[in-house]
């Protein structure tokens, strides 16, 4: 995404190639940023983190997937996200 689209997220920005965390909106306007970063399509926002539990997962999951494909996508999941 560009810079425009970041930052009308409402959330803290940053680029990959950027060492540290996330620029808080509130200190945009006083920070320098180069013609490169203008003009990057790289820009990250940060995303919101949650923490739910496997009942809640599969609650969720069950009303949002239809029985034929839920047990192989559901295995999957739960292998990728070691649970």
């Amino acid at each position: 995404m560009n810079l425009i689209e970041a930052l009308s997220s409402g959330r803290p920005i940053r680029r990959p190639k950027w060492i540290g965390g996330y620029l808080p909106l509130k200190e945009v306007e006083n920070f320098a940023f180069s013609v490169e970063d203008l003009l990057a399509t790289d820009w990250e926002v940060e995303e919101k983190q949650i923490t739910i539990t496997i009942s809640q997962f599969n609650k969720a999951w069950s009303k949002a997937t239809t029985k034929h494909n839920r047990y192989l996508v559901y295995e999957s999941l739960i292998e990728e996200l070691g649970l």
